[in-house]
Parts: C-alpha cells; sequence; structure tokens
C-alpha cells in the first residue's frame, strides 16, 4: 500500500488478507477506500461467512444477488450493492457467432460431481427429446471429464458452441421457500457464455 499508494482497494478471493492487514490500513491510511467484490453464492453458508468476516472492516460490499438476500451477509452500517456479473472483452475475446460451432449446446458443470444433481436429469431429458442436438455437456467428476472444464481448454469447447444453457447449482441449504430471496443470482457462467458471443438460456 505504501508502495502503490491507491485510492481504492478492492478484495476479490482474497482470504490471505487478514482482518489485522485491514484494520492497519484504515488506521495508517484513513483516505483509501476498501471495498470487497464478491461474486459466489449466498446459499453457500461458508461464502457467507466470508463476507461477513470482513463486511465490518470495509466502505463497501459488492455481490451479484440482489434483494432480500443481502441481509444475510449484512454485519455492519456499510452498505451493500448489487452487480452484475461483469464482462470483460479482454478476458471474454470468443466471437462464438461467426462460425458454425461443434455443439449445438454448451454446459460445463464444475469440478466434482453433486449427488442426485438435478442438472444431470434435466441434460438427460433433454437430449432424450432432442436426440439431433449435439450437445457439449462437460460435468466434473465423470469418466469423461474428470476434473472438469477449465482454463484453455473451457474456452475453446465454449467459443465452439452456438448456444449456452446455464443452469446454477441446487439451491443447497436455503430452504425451497427462501427461493426468490436469490433475485437476480447467476453463476458466472453467464458472463462467460454472453461475453464470447452465444445465445445463452439461463
Amino acid at each position: 500500500v505504501a508502495d502503490y499508494m491507491p485510492d481504492v482497494i478492492i478484495l476479490h478471493h482474497a482470504d490471505t488478507i487478514t482482518r489485522e492487514t485491514l484494520g492497519e490500513i484504515s488506521r495508517k491510511w484513513p483516505q483509501i477506500k476498501l471495498a470487497h467484490f464478491n461474486v459466489d453464492a449466498l446459499f453457500n453458508q461458508a461464502n457467507v461467512d466470508r463476507i461477513k468476516a470482513i463486511s465490518d472492516m470495509v466502505d463497501a460490499t459488492f455481490i451479484t444477488t440482489y434483494g432480500p438476500a443481502r441481509q444475510l451477509v449484512k454485519n455492519s452500517d456499510a452498505p451493500i450493492y448489487f452487480v452484475p456479473n461483469p464482462i470483460d472483452s479482454s478476458v471474454e475475446t470468443g466471437r462464438a457467432f461467426e462460425h458454425n460451432g461443434k455443439h449445438d449446446l454448451f454446459i460445463t458443470l464444475g469440478r466434482s460431481r453433486i449427488a442426485d444433481d438435478p442438472r444431470e436429469a434435466f441434460l438427460q431429458e433433454l437430449q432424450a427429446n432432442l436426440p439431433k442436438l449435439k450437445l457439449g455437456a462437460f460435468i466434473g467428476g465423470t469418466p469423461e471429464c474428470p476434473n472438469g472444464l477449465w482454463g484453455n481448454a473451457y474456452q475453446s469447447e465454449l467459443t465452439n458452441s452456438k448456444c449456452g444453457l446455464n443452469l446454477s447449482r441446487q439451491k443447497g441449504n436455503f430452504e425451497a421457500r427462501e427461493a426468490e430471496r436469490l433475485q437476480l443470482y447467476s453463476s458466472d457462467r453467464i458472463s462467460h457464455y454472453v461475453g464470447n458471443g452465444l445465445l445463452t438460456f439461463t
């Protein structure tokens, strides 16, 4: 901080930066604004705890869920704002619409399988009802895709597709009646799909 003297510090997946460090920054340089940016699901209690752990140390928190669910992470008087999943043209560089991709529909589901994941059943039903559909489904934890699809391999398959199917994981420990609290929540794969030029269904 002393070397760069920033106007703002934005924390994103910065769990190794301790509360003590944040407190020291605020004490030495009170003019510097601190913000926390989090794109992960609020039905994941570990993520809620991660946000709460520093929400009283920052000037603002930004999350990609709107509505009453924001109160789950409120731990201070500092404001919490909704932001959409970001797209950056220097990262999402694909232009899938410029060529005839090998997959009609693309979807990837994480690094490991979830027991009784309804998304897998939906994909099987989709393929059964549309047998001519060229489905590029990459499901982490299967023999075909044991570790999921990541990095350049992910980008390559993604941009070689016409459409993307964005199905967020199960609501986890949220009760069904609380689902409406997850307004505008989506896995950030929605930004990967749209940003790389796929017609995206969610």
